[in-house]
């Protein structure tokens, strides 16, 4: 029997060492507070590439979600999770909280210079030129400099 990998088994809420406060949302509530509170207490070994794209872009468990995200790229830059080609991608390009994320000191940084090197020499037609600018931004930092 295949020992389960440490964190996969663990929720994000188990991961955060944080609990649901709140009343449990509703249709009243925001589709965004809904999703989030379906997935707070999936194992992250089970989150689709639509979840880990959804709860990247909440900014929520990066220490665990990043890697699996990776994970997933490395195969294939653009693959689609939910939205449209690359739409993990930019998650991971569009983090933003905490500030500097991406900095120097980021132990994903080469990892994620590399996959945009990766990204920019498969991307297909259509990309918006903000995202090749970003990911162009990216493929330089090889763990040189934050962005």
């Amino acid at each position: 029997m295949r020992k389960e990998k440490e964190p996969d088994r663990h929720s994000i809420s188990a991961l955060g060492g944080w609990t649901w406060s709140d009343p449990v949302p509703d249709v009243g509530d925001s589709g965004v507070v809904r999703r989030f509170h379906a997935l707070h207490t999936v194992p992250i070994g089970l989150l689709t590439p639509a979840d880990l794209r959804f709860l990247i872009g909440q900014n929520e468990c990066l220490r665990h979600l990043v890697p699996k995200a990776f994970a997933l790229l490395e195969t294939d830059p653009w693959i689609e999770s939910e939205f449209y080609p690359g739409d993990l991608l930019n998650a991971l390009l569009r983090i933003n909280h905490p500030a500097g994320y991406w900095s120097v000191d980021n132990p994903y940084l080469p990892g994620f210079a590399e996959l945009a090197r990766k990204a920019l020499a498969t991307a297909p037609n259509g990309v918006a030129r903000k995202d090749l600018r970003l990911l162009e931004e990216v493929s330089h930092l090889g763990g040189q400099h934050g962005f």
